[in-house]
């Protein structure tokens, strides 16, 4: 997972966020199976939590 620079985001991540590379092999190949795999789940858990433990913070010291 990537802290890109504001640079970076504007070009390649224009929402922000963290970001990770995939491989396209994770991917199932029915968008229906998306919701049982566990690696696409785990992956945006886990980038969701990152996400959350680095932004909250600043905001509720507020």
């Amino acid at each position: 997972m990537t802290d890109d620079t504001y640079i970076d985001r504007l070009l390649r991540n224009p929402l922000g966020g963290p970001t990770r590379e995939l491989d396209q092999a994770m991917f199932p190949e029915k968008p229906a199976d998306v919701v049982n795999n566990p690696v696409l789940r785990d992956g945006m858990r886990a980038m969701l939590t990152a996400s959350l433990d680095k932004t909250l913070p600043p905001l509720l010291r507020h």
